[in-house]
C-alpha cells in the first residue's frame, strides 16, 4: 500500500507538476506553522478537500476527528475517492454523508475496526489521538516492528504500544518531548501534525528526482532549461539550476516543493549558476557561479545563500565544487588560485581559509566522509 500512495501524495520526477484536481490554498495555512509545508503539500494533492474547518479555513490547530481522518487515508492509499454504498457498516454513520464511503473503505482495507462492537460504531466526530494514530497508521503502511521507543509514558501494556514502537522506527516520530522521552499518546492529533505523520509515512518509499528530455545532441550539460536536481535533508523540497527564459539564458538557482509546485527563483544575475547543494540542516544552499564563460578560463566563485534566497553572499574566489561537512561546520572546494587546481577547506563563513593539497596534478572533487554512526 506504501508504494501505490507514495504516487499520490509526493512526486518522483523533477518534473513533476501539481496534481489538476487539487483543493485551492487555505488563508490559515500558515497557522500550522512547522507543519505548513506538508499542509500545502496535500492541500495541492486533494487530499483535505472537502474536510475543511469552514470555507477556505482548515483549522491547523484543531484536532483532527476521526471521519476527517479516514478522508485523507483513503485518498492517500487508493488515490481516489469509493463510491457511494447504501451501508457504511457502522451505525453512527449515515450513509448519506459524503464521507461515509470513506469510512467503510477504511474498514475493508483493515485499518479500522471502529470504536465499539455490537453493535459496530466509528465515533466519527470524536477527535484521533496520538496512540490511535500510531495504530491507524502502522496499519495503512504495514509498518515493521520495532524495539522499545523508551517512551516513558508508553506502558509495554498499552494497545498501541507497538504500533507507536513501530511509528518511531520508521522515523515518523521522534514523540512529543525530548527529555524526559515522552510520546503524549492521549494528546489528540490537530490537522497539522497529521498532515506531517501522513507525508512521513509516504515519504519513506525512496523518491528519485530526476532531468527529463533533455537534448541528447547538447554538447555541455546545461542546454535543457533544468539541471542538478538537489534533495533537501527533509524531502520537503528540491533545489536545481534553470534557465529563466527555457532553452536560452544564463543558468540561475530555482527551488520549488517536492511535489513540483510553488517554483521560486532564488538568483538572478548575468552569469552563469552551477548545481544548488544543501547544508545538512537545510537552511542554506552553495553554489558556484561561473563569469565570463565565453573565456579559456572562466573566473569561479562559491556563494551561499538563505533557503529562501535571501543573504547572497560569496565565500570564496576562483573556487567550485563546493561540499558542506556532514555537520555543516565546514566546507571544501577546488581552487586553483595558486595555479593548478588544489582542495581547500574554510568554515562555514568563508573564514579560515586552508590549503590542504600541494602537488603539480588536479586535485577535483572533495568528498567528506560520513560521520560515525
Amino acid at each position: 500500500m506504501a508504494a501505490a500512495a507514495a504516487a499520490a501524495l509526493v512526486a518522483s520526477s523533477f518534473v513533476a507538476v501539481p496534481n489538476a484536481a487539487a483543493s485551492a490554498g487555505f488563508s490559515d495555512a500558515s497557522d500550522a506553522g512547522v507543519h505548513q509545508a506538508t499542509v500545502e503539500s496535500l492541500t495541492r494533492q486533494g487530499i483535505v478537500r472537502g474536510t475543511e474547518c469552514a470555507p477556505g479555513l482548515l483549522c491547523p490547530r484543531d484536532p483532527l476527528p476521526r471521519w476527517a481522518m479516514a478522508v485523507w487515508l483513503v485518498r492517500v492509499l487508493d488515490e481516489t475517492d469509493p463510491a457511494r454504498t447504501a451501508d457504511s457498516g457502522f451505525v453512527d454513520v449515515d450513509a448519506a454523508e459524503w464521507w461515509a464511503p470513506h469510512v467503510r473503505r477504511l474498514a475493508e482495507l483493515g485499518v479500522t475496526k471502529g470504536c465499539a462492537t455490537e453493535p459496530a460504531r466509528y465515533c466519527p466526530n470524536k477527535s484521533v489521538t496520538r496512540a490511535q494514530m500510531a495504530s491507524f497508521l502502522t496499519r495503512a503502511f504495514d509498518l515493521a516492528p520495532g524495539p522499545s521507543t523508551g517512551f516513558q509514558d508508553v506502558s509495554p501494556s498499552s494497545t498501541h504500544a507497538d504500533a507507536i514502537n513501530a511509528l518511531a522506527a520508521a522515523g515518523i516520530t521522534k514523540g512529543c518531548t525530548a527529555e524526559p522521552a515522552r510520546y503524549c499518546p492521549q494528546r489528540p492529533v490537530t490537522r497539522a501534525q497529521m498532515a506531517t505523520f501522513l507525508y512521513r509515512a509516504v515519504a519513506r518509499e525512496p523518491r528519485i528526482a530526476f532531468v527529463s528530455d533533455m537534448d541528447q545532441d547538447a554538447e555541455t550539460l546545461g542546454e535543457g532549461r533544468a539541471v542538478c536536481p538537489a534533495w533537501s535533508p527533509d524531502g520537503t523540497h528540491i533545489a536545481f539550476a534553470g534557465r529563466p527564459g527555457g532553452e536560452s539564458g544564463d543558468l540561475e538557482i530555482w527551488v520549488m516543493d517536492a511535489d513540483g509546485a510553488s517554483i521560486t527563483q532564488l538568483t538572478d544575475n548575468l552569469d552563469s549558476e552551477g548545481c544548488p547543494l544543501w547544508s545538512p540542516d537545510g537552511t542554506r544552499l552553495l553554489y558556484t557561479i561561473y563569469r565570463d564563460l565565453d573565456d579559456l578560463f572562466p573566473a569561479s566563485e562559491i556563494w551561499v545563500m538563505h533557503a529562501d534566497g535571501t543573504g547572497q553572499r560569496m565565500l570564496a574566489e576562483r573556487g567550485e565544487s563546493p561540499a558542506w561537512s556532514p555537520n555543516g561546520s565546514r566546507i571544501a572546494y577546488v581552487s586553483d588560485r595558486d595555479g593548478d587546481r588544489e582542495i581547500f577547506v574554510m568554515q562555514a563563513d568563508g573564514t579560515n581559509q586552508t590549503q590542504l593539497t600541494f602537488n603539480n596534478d588536479e586535485d577535483l572533487a572533495p568528498v567528506w566522509s560520513p560521520l560515525p554512526k
